[in-house]
């Protein structure tokens, strides 16, 4: 082996040393096998040279001769390779039988010496060699490219000394192993290589890292992991699945032609061009003659094309067709009006079952997006345009069951519900997760807390010196941000101390951690510290976790610590369990002493710092503000700016400093838990909202909740709900009057009453603003229950469809779950139409509710049931 590679490496010199342009590819081939070698004779007569002539006519040309050794045409014994290799082999190891042949292959300035096994296994489809000398990206395979020219970009040359061409270039579009899309730029086709090649100097130009060690590679771009990889055979390599639906071809994929074609063939194919282009025509024709058939008698033939006034036809492309938008449901109140409703809904293909259409980053790549990754935009929401909206049921993954019930989900799910086990195998020594058998557990624990949630948490109460190394402090810790929360086990142990954590995580590499969470019926939300300040109001939490959170809170002069102290309430606490606090080597120094400096210039201190895990506190007051000097940074925001102004509104690199109010009483005047749930807020005046006003508000949602659970009394169990969610929050009485049963509720602030949303936290609640016109942040299945009051008439005063709503409604819900929608009759009457496509009919209730103060007009409420469904109904 180390005199194939001497040899190799002399050929390379020699070439260098002659300048060479051309782009070659060497492979030896001992025993004679040669994969992918070019046997076209114009290629071995080209690639051997021309005769050298004869002084004797009679003797035969070298491409007669025949080697009595291999009995091969072209060289004589003394010239075979095949000899050769068997004579330093016998030299090298005596007699022993060579086991291993030996593949060879050079690209411009690399050359990778290995084992034929090892090629064996590198050459196959979705294996991709990791090369740190090619200068380009290569592939054998015209079918993996997304775009694509033909053309003649060089050659390489095969052992046997033939010429094969490089017959095209374009981009190719991996799927990596964790999940993420890797675009291939300016890729290679070169059909006689047996390799797929990804250059690392390529990655490097685009913007990419490479990291090796320890035999695995892994990608990143910024935060983000992009791929990782193994060493196999002394090659690094990756798995790898094309995906050809995340970009957009520019042109038409057209596979290259042979290096040569005789006369016929290529007539064959100018003919074959032609009947090709015939047809084409001719097809084109027909569907125009048919659209202006359709458009001529009104026919349903066309799924784009409706009639004025009916809903969606049955059979419509689920991806672009369109819901007729209602602007006036009191136009359709009488059935004569609106004859046809759908009387089914399409399924969506199996693979999107866990479609998050605002956090879909096929559609980042589909739209031809450029989200900054180093700023995490990729990870914020980018929702799809009307057009591309889907309007499909999605469904529920093989073997989907009914989750299991809380208490006993918070320790144990279905592996068929999120059939996604990379987490148990990449976290299996910090115990986040474990497989057993068909359901997946939890043992509790974390990155930094192996040993379990429930003694860090008490760890944490002791430094602190809370009494009874309780973290609650007598109600006085509520409201808890859990910021890269993992699958959540910290908010779940946090539950028996009556404190209710709004877990955070991105859908990043680690995708599937939130669905777990809420599988599990754990409080939390997907979300990311990026360009945009989180959806909730200032001054929302007593106390904010990052244990291990992998966030570089350093990065644009400490803006994402800053939007942490927008949320945090007057001395408030932010628990950090990372290396930086502990860790004593130069690099983890510089950051502990760059954090350090930061937040002391936000008047933040040190109250407790043990082991692993450092505690923060934020001021009480603007004292600390006031005294610093002049051009410190950060600076104060400006008066003019809205702290709970959170939706679509970019951090601010500013310090938000306390009202007036809040400075003089120093601290946020709330009462500690359970009595805050109840006592009126000293926000409430923000909101132009009276005491009295707020309790009439609590009683009467008293009433509402305890009307709703007569009318489902027959249906429903004592467990029957865990995940709710109030989509029209209000004031949080909804959620108040749920408090004795075992369910938590995300309250949902539509954008245009967003600012009561502060309320809702200081009674010791948890939600979030959204606009309903858009889809929710969050997995298909994890809601028991929805409750819709006037939602639909919101809605409908902005001109946004009731049938999208009812379509991203079905998504959150879970099978057997319950929706109660609480609006006007005009509403009610058209969405009762859709229950059956919808397959919400498995239960269904209406009544006139009695008229009290919220009520702006007559209302109805509806309650109905999503059935379960699956295989039968998702191949229909």
């Amino acid at each position: 082996m180390s005199q194939v590679t001497s040899s190799l490496l002399n050929e390379e010199t020699r070439r260098k040393s002659t300048g060479s342009s051309h782009s070659e590819a060497l492979v030896v081939n001992p025993r004679g096998r040669s994969r992918g070698r070019s046997n076209t004779p114009h290629n071995r007569d080209q690639s051997r040279g021309s005769s050298r002539g004869s002084s004797r006519g009679r003797s035969p040309s070298k491409q007669d001769i025949e080697c009595h050794y291999c009995k091969k045409k072209g060289h004589m014994k003394r010239e075979c390779l095949k000899l050769k290799f068997k004579e330093e082999n016998r030299a090298k190891h005596g007699d022993k039988k060579q086991e291993n042949t030996t593949a060879v292959s050079s690209d411009g300035e690399l050359v990778v010496v290995c084992d034929e096994t090892c090629v064996n296994l590198v050459s196959q489809d979705t294996n991709w060699v990791i090369d740190f000398g090619a200068s380009f990206h290569v592939t054998s395979r015209a079918d993996f490219f997304t775009s694509y020219n033909e053309g003649d970009f060089g050659c390489v040359r095969m052992g046997n000394e033939g010429l094969s061409k490089i017959v095209g270039m374009g981009n190719i579009c991996l799927e990596t192993n964790i999940g993420c899309k890797l675009v291939l730029k300016d890729v290679r086709h070169v059909p006689d290589i047996r390799l797929n090649l990804i250059s690392t100097g390529k990655l490097d130009d685009e913007g990419y890292n490479n990291h090796f060690g320890n035999g695995k590679w892994k990608l990143t771009k910024g935060s983000l992991v992009v791929a990782k990889g193994n060493k196999t055979c002394s090659l690094y390599m990756m798995k790898g699945k094309i995906s050809k639906g995340a970009i957009t071809l520019t042109k038409p994929l057209s596979f290259p032609h042979p290096i040569s074609e005789t006369p016929q063939k290529m007539r064959q194919k100018s003919e074959l061009r032609t009947t090709t282009k015939l047809l084409k025509y001719v097809l084109i024709g027909l569907i125009v003659f048919l659209g202006l058939i359709c458009l001529y008698s009104g026919s349903s033939v066309a799924p784009g094309l409706r009639k004025p006034g009916n809903a969606v036809d049955d059979g419509a492309d689920p991806v672009i067709s369109r819901f007729v938008t209602r602007h006036d449901f009191d136009e359709f109140d009488d059935q004569e009006h609106n004859p046809e409703v759908p009387k089914s809904i399409p399924i969506c293909d199996r693979r999107y079952s866990e479609l998050i259409p605002c956090l879909d980053r096929n559609l980042i790549y589909q739209l031809r997006l450029k989200p900054n990754m180093t700023l995490m935009e990729h990870y914020e929401r980018h929702c799809p345009p009307p057009q591309r909206r889907y309007n499909c049921l999605i469904p529920p993954p093989n073997g989907y069951k009914i989750p299991i019930r809380w208490p006993a989900s918070r320790d144990e799910v279905w592996k068929a519900n999120i059939p996604h086990t990379h987490l148990a195998l990449e976290k299996s020594d910090q115990n986040w997760m474990v497989v057993d058998g068909d359901k997946i557990k939890f043992p509790g624990g974390g990155t930094h807390f192996h040993d379990g949630a429930d003694k860090y948490i008490s760890a944490i109460a002791g430094m602190l010196k809370f009494p009874g190394d309780k973290l609650s402090n007598g109600g006085n810790i509520r409201n808890v941000l859990d910021v890269g929360c993992g699958v959540a086990s910290f908010g779940a142990y946090l539950l028996p101390l009556d404190i209710i954590a709004m877990s955070l995580a991105p859908n990043d590499v680690h995708e599937n951690q939130i669905q777990f969470a809420l599988e599990r019926g754990i409080p939390s939300t997907l979300g990311v510290l990026g360009t945009r300040r989180l959806p909730f109001p200032s001054r929302s939490f007593e106390l904010a976790h990052c244990s291990r959170c992998r966030i570089d809170w350093l990065q644009r002069r400490g803006i994402l610590l800053l939007e942490l102290d927008r949320l945090i309430q007057p001395g408030g606490y932010f628990v950090y369990s990372s290396p930086e606090a502990y860790a004593h080597d130069a690099e983890n120094r510089r950051i502990w002493n760059a954090m350090y400096d930061l937040l002391r210039r936000m008047c933040w201190r040190v109250v407790s710092r043990k082991e692993q895990t450092v505690v923060w506190a934020k001021p009480l007051s603007n004292s600390c503000y006031l005294k610093r000097n002049e051009g410190t940074h950060p600076p104060l925001c400006s008066s003019d700016d809205d702290p709970d102004a959170s939706w679509n509104v970019l951090m601010k690199l500013c310090i938000t400093p306390y009202s007036a109010k809040m400075h003089r009483e120093k601290g946020s005047g709330l009462e500690p838990w359970p009595k805050r749930l109840t006592a009126a807020p000293p926000r409430l005046e923000e909101v132009n909202v009276s005491p009295d006003e707020f309790h009439e508000d609590t009683s009467i949602w008293h009433y509402r909740v305890t009307e709703y659970w007569k009318q489902m009394k027959s249906v429903i169990r004592k467990d029957s709900f865990r995940n709710v969610m109030d989509m029209h929050s209000n004031l949080g009485g909804f959620a108040a009057a749920v408090k004795d049963k075992d369910v938590w509720v995300m309250n949902v602030a539509p954008v245009n009453s967003s600012s009561r949303l502060k309320i809702i936290y200081d009674r010791g609640l948890i939600g979030t603003v959204h606009d309903w016109c858009e889809s929710f942040s969050t997995y298909p299945r994890t809601y028991d229950l929805l409750h819709a009051w006037t939602v639909f008439s919101e809605i409908e005063s902005r001109g946004c469809s009731a049938e999208d709503l009812l379509i991203e409604m079905d998504r959150i819900l879970r099978p057997e779950g319950l929706v109660i929608i609480r609006d006007k009759p005009s509403i009610i009457n058209h969405v009762r139409k859709f229950l059956t496509a919808l397959r919400w009919d498995g239960w269904l209730s209406e009544v006139e509710p009695r008229i009290d103060a919220l009520s702006s007009n007559e209302e109805r409420v509806l309650i109905a049931r999503k059935k379960l469904w699956g295989d039968e109904a998702a191949i229909m």
